[in-house]
Order: C-alpha cells, then sequence, then structure tokens
C-alpha cells in the first residue's frame, strides 16, 4: 500500500551496494520512487527480476523511479521499456549492461 518510496535505499554519501531481492514487490499504489536507490544499485539479476515483476502489475502513471547505479541486461529490457512506454515511467539508473 506504499505509495512515496521517494529516497527509501538512498545512500547520502559513498557508495552502498543494496543488493537485495525485491522480485516479489507489489507496488500498485507507488507513484513516487525518485532517488529511490540514489548512490546505490542492486546486482543485475536483482534490478532484471524487479524490472519484470513490475512490468507484469498494473501501476501507477508517471512515476519517477531512481534505479540507482544498477544496470539492467538485454532480457530485461522489454520489461524496462514497458515501465516507460506503457505506464509513462521515468527511469533513471545505470542504463544497460555492456
Amino acid at each position: 500500500s506504499a505509495t512515496n518510496m521517494n529516497f527509501m535505499f538512498a545512500v547520502v554519501s559513498g557508495t552502498n551496494h543494496f543488493d537485495q531481492k525485491l522480485d516479489a514487490w507489489q507496488v500498485p499504489n507507488l507513484d513516487r520512487a525518485n532517488g529511490m536507490f540514489l548512490n546505490t544499485s542492486l546486482s543485475t539479476e536483482n534490478y532484471d527480476a524487479l524490472l519484470m515483476n513490475l512490468s507484469e502489475q498494473t501501476l501507477q502513471n508517471g512515476v519517477l523511479f531512481g534505479g540507482g547505479d544498477s544496470q539492467f541486461s538485454s532480457s530485461a529490457q522489454s520489461a524496462r521499456d514497458k515501465l516507460a512506454n506503457d505506464f509513462g515511467w521515468l527511469i533513471n539508473d545505470g542504463g544497460l549492461t555492456p
């Protein structure tokens, strides 16, 4: 039932790797997630799983989502695109893994 996750796992200074499995999160009411993982990151595996899980939910439109330094693989590209294109999410993250 959370609506605001702005800066929830943000690290004030330095870099921290918050690497937890979040692929079971259900966040249909989430409307604010700006800077959620600021200065931190999930592993590519965990970030991919999160993006894929989110893309299968009915979500709020126009969410600013801060993925921090987390990078996604090509297997999660379509999930990330769905969040951006179908739900209008603006996603700031570490981008596609090389």
